[in-house]
C-alpha cells in the first residue's frame, strides 16, 4: 500500500525559503525534496509573496536582477507535480468571517489562510501549516489548535513546551533551550517536526 502523502499549506513567508537563500532554506528545502510530503501555495499566498518581493526591489533592499531571480524561481517552484495552487473560494471568506468573530485579535488575512489550509485537515495523511508569521501561528492555535502548525523560525522545546526561536542557518547543529536548558539533538524537520505546535 502506498504511503499517504503529507499536505504542507505554506503562507508567504514560508514559500521565501524555497525560492531564495534564507536561515530556512535547508530546512524548506528538506520538506519540498520529500516524496511523502505535497506542497499547497493558496492564490493569496502568491499574491502577498510577489507583492513583498516586488516591494523589497522597489525600496532598494532587492536589484531587480535577483527581484526577477526569484520570481522566476517562484515559476519554477510552482510547476513542479507536487506542488498545487489552490483557490479561495467564497466558502474560504465565509469560514474567515467565523474565525475573525470568534477571536478578534486575528487579522483577516490570517483568518484566510488559516481557513485555506483548513481544506486539508480531513486529508487522510496529516496536514500541517508552515508559516514565518507568528500572527497567524497563534491565529491558528487560539483558533482551537485543529491543525499542526509549524513555523520556520521556531520550534517547541520537548522538554518544557515554549516556543523556541532557533536559527536554521545552524539547523544541524544540536540547540539549546533559553528556558530549561534542555538540549536538542541537530535540528532536522522529520526529527523536530513532531515537537512543533499541535
Amino acid at each position: 500500500m502506498a504511503k499517504k502523502k503529507q499536505f504542507l499549506y505554506l503562507d508567504a513567508n514560508a514559500i521565501f525559503p524555497l525560492v531564495s537563500i534564507h536561515e530556512a532554506t535547508d530546512w524548506m528545502c528538506e520538506f519540498r525534496d520529500d516524496p511523502d510530503k505535497v506542497i499547497v501555495v493558496s492564490n493569496l499566498g502568491q499574491l502577498e509573496f510577489i507583492s513583498a518581493v516586488r516591494k523589497l526591489c522597489r525600496d532598494g533592499a532587492m536589484t531587480a536582477e535577483a527581484r526577477d531571480e526569484v520570481i522566476a524561481e517562484y515559476a519554477s517552484l510552482m510547476e513542479r507535480d507536487d506542488v498545487q495552487l489552490a483557490e479561495a473560494r467564497s466558502e474560504h471568506y465565509l469560514l474567515a468571517e467565523d474565525i475573525v468573530e470568534s477571536n478578534p485579535g486575528i487579522f483577516p488575512l490570517d483568518a484566510l489562510h488559516l481557513a485555506m489550509a483548513l481544506d486539508f485537515k480531513d486529508t487522510p495523511a496529516t496536514a500541517a501549516l508552515i508559516t514565518g508569521d507568528g500572527r497567524l501561528r497563534d491565529a491558528a492555535a487560539a483558533y482551537g489548535r485543529v491543525m499542526k502548525v509549524i513555523d520556520v523560525h521556531y520550534c517547541r522545546c520537548p522538554g518544557c513546551g515554549k516556543m523556541v526561536r532557533v536559527s536554521h542557518a545552524q539547523a544541524y547543529s544540536s540547540m539549546k533551550c533559553r528556558s530549561c536548558g534542555r538540549e536538542c539533538s541537530p535540528c532536522k524537520p522529520r526529527e523536530c517536526e513532531k515537537y512543533a505546535m499541535e
